[in-house]
């Protein structure tokens, strides 16, 4: 097996740990809000869950490219360059979405009494 069959078979593996991460990070914010990402988000809650898989798909799009890159023949480095900071970048807007849609789910807890001046 060379080396450009097992990074095809590695790129999964990549989105499923980047899915992962992202799913953390949102958990934590909504921690920091208050709710879970458990909770009940209707249909909004596909939305977030598309919007993370699609990042997440990008993200190790990116890196299987990187990482086979240097074994294609000729190498050439143009299309990476040029495609994956663009790439990249929608990959970001979809986490922020995301995000946002988790921000507008969970429900605004007042401040505790303690905490009002």
């Amino acid at each position: 097996m060379d080396i450009r069959t097992t990074i095809s078979f590695v790129g999964p593996v990549i989105t499923i740990g980047i899915v992962g991460v992202l799913f953390g990070v949102l958990q934590f914010l909504a921690a920091r809000r208050g709710g879970s990402l458990r909770e009940n988000f209707v249909a909004g809650g596909w939305v977030i869950a598309l919007e993370i898989l699609f990042a997440a798909s990008i993200f190790s799009g990116i890196i299987v490219n990187i990482l086979m890159t240097p074994h294609n023949v000729p190498v050439d480095w143009t299309p990476i360059l040029i495609w994956g900071p663009l790439l990249g970048a929608l990959g970001v807007a979809a986490f922020v979405m995301a995000c946002r849609g988790v921000g507008r789910n969970l429900p605004i807890h007042p401040a505790p009494a303690s905490q009002k001046g």
